[in-house]
C-alpha cells in the first residue's frame, strides 16, 4: 500500500516537489524540467523509499508537463494527472499562492484523494499527432479571420491608399487557405493509417453535420473513445447535459427545480452531446444550438446515427 504522497507543481523552467507522509515532515524539492532534473528528483525519492511506496501526483499543464510524463512512463513509474479545478475544490482555502504552497496543495489532495486517483496514460502517438495538428490548424484559421476582417473593413470603406494592403492581405489570406487545406489532408492521412483510427473516424463522419474537423477533434478527446463507456458520460463532459438545479425555497418552503446548460468550452463536443437531449431543455437563444440546427436535419436522425454507428458510446 502506498503511504508516501508526492506533489509536483509544473512550470516552464523547473518542478517544485512536495513529499508529505503520515510519519514525516514536509519535504521540498526543486529540480529542472528536463530529464536532468527528472534523474534527480526520482533519485532523491528512491533514496528515502522504493519508488512503489510513492502516489506521485501532477496538475495538468499541457505542455510543460509533458516531458515529465514521457519520462515517468519510460521507467516505469505510475503517476496521475488531476485538473487545477478538482485540486482547489478538494481542498480548502488557502492564503497566498507560492510554487511551494501549490506542491504542498498537490500532494494534500493525493493522500486526501489517493483512493480515487488513477493512473495516468499518455495517448497513442497517433493521436498526439492529430492533436498537434488540430491546434496547428486553429492557428493558421485565428491568423486568417485575423487578416480577413481588417482587409474587408477597408475594402468597404474605400479608404485611400487602402488597396494596396487589402492586395497584400489577400496573397497572404491565400496562402494561409493553402496551409490549411494542407493540413487538413495530413490529417486525413495520418487517420486513414491505422485501420482502427480509421473505422471510428468513418463511424463518427457517417452522423450527419460532423465533418472531418469535428470528428478528428471526437477522435483525439476521447482516445478513439476510450475513455467514455456511456454516451451520457460524454454529455456530461462537455457540457451538453441539462443539469437539475435545486434553489432553495422563498415562500412557500418547497425548492425550486431548474434546468440550464453547462458552458462548454468545445462547440465540437457539444455537436455530439446536445441531441440526446429534448429540445425543450435547451434554451432557444443559444448560439451553439441554433448552428446546430443549422447543420443536423432531424434531432432522431442524429440521435439513431450517434447511438447505433458509434456502440462505444451507448
Amino acid at each position: 500500500m502506498k503511504n508516501l504522497f508526492v506533489g509536483i507543481d509544473i512550470s516552464k523552467q523547473w518542478l517544485d516537489v512536495c513529499l508529505v507522509g503520515n510519519n514525516i515532515q514536509n519535504v521540498y524539492l526543486r529540480v529542472d524540467n528536463n530529464k536532468t532534473g527528472f534523474r534527480r528528483m526520482v533519485q532523491w525519492l528512491t533514496s528515502k523509499a522504493a519508488i512503489d511506496e510513492y502516489l506521485i501526483c501532477m496538475e495538468h499543464t499541457g505542455i510543460y508537463g509533458q516531458p515529465l510524463w514521457y519520462y515517468l512512463t519510460e521507467k516505469g513509474i505510475e503517476y496521475s494527472v488531476v485538473a487545477g479545478s478538482a485540486i482547489s475544490n478538494g481542498l480548502s482555502v488557502k492564503r497566498g499562492k507560492t510554487d511551494k504552497q501549490d506542491a504542498l496543495s498537490i500532494a494534500r489532495f493525493t493522500r486526501r484523494y489517493a483512493d480515487e486517483l488513477k493512473p495516468h496514460k499518455l495517448p497513442a502517438q497517433l493521436l498526439q499527432r492529430l492533436k498537434m495538428l488540430l491546434a496547428y490548424r486553429d492557428r493558421l484559421v485565428k491568423a486568417k479571420v485575423l487578416l480577413a476582417v481588417p482587409a474587408r473593413e477597408v475594402r468597404s470603406l474605400a479608404i485611400q491608399g487602402g488597396a494596396e494592403v487589402v492586395a497584400d492581405t489577400l496573397e497572404v489570406i491565400k496562402l494561409l487557405h493553402t496551409r490549411i487545406k494542407r493540413v487538413e489532408k495530413l490529417m486525413l492521412e495520418l487517420i486513414n493509417s491505422d485501420p482502427q483510427t480509421e473505422q471510428c473516424f468513418k463511424l463518427v463522419h457517417s452522423v450527419p453535420g460532423l465533418g472531418i474537423i469535428t470528428g478528428t477533434y471526437l477522435l483525439v478527446v476521447t482516445e478513439c473513445f476510450t475513455l467514455f463507456s456511456k454516451s451520457r458520460q460524454m454529455a456530461c463532459y462537455s457540457g451538453g447535459a441539462p443539469l437539475s438545479i435545486v434553489v432553495a425555497a422563498v415562500s412557500k418552503g418547497e425548492p425550486e427545480y431548474r434546468q440550464r446548460l453547462i458552458k462548454s468550452s468545445s462547440l465540437y463536443l457539444v455537436v455530439v452531446s446536445v441531441p440526446y437531449y429534448s429540445t425543450t431543455a435547451i434554451p432557444s437563444n443559444t448560439s451553439s444550438v441554433k448552428r446546430l440546427q443549422e447543420n443536423i436535419p432531424t434531432w432522431s436522425e442524429t440521435i439513431f446515427a450517434i447511438k447505433y454507428c458509434t456502440p462505444c458510446l451507448q
